[in-house]
């Protein structure tokens, strides 16, 4: 089954679907350190080499609690960088 989150309306006061920051090829790139949790291990090895153009304010997906994801564009080099976050 297929469930469509377009971004309308509010689930658990966050808005519903996935937030995007759009950046451009100047935008500063950091380091990402990845660390297991009580449930997850850590994923760093099947992950892509950083540093990522993420900005330090982009927006978390359901304000950053549960499985939340963060989503950055890069439209000048046409990347797209994702991460997800479990709180």
């Amino acid at each position: 089954m297929i469930k469509a989150d377009f971004g309308s309306g509010l689930w658990d006061n966050a808005p519903i679907g996935i937030p995007y920051t759009v950046v451009c090829g100047s935008q500063t790139k950091y380091t990402i350190t990845f660390r297991s949790n009580g449930y997850d291990g850590n994923y760093g090895d099947e992950s892509d080499a950083g540093p990522y153009a993420i900005p330090l304010n982009t927006a978390i997906e359901g304000n950053a609690s549960g499985d939340s994801h963060v989503i950055a564009v890069d439209k000048e080099n046409k990347i797209l960088y994702e991460l997800t976050t479990h709180h």
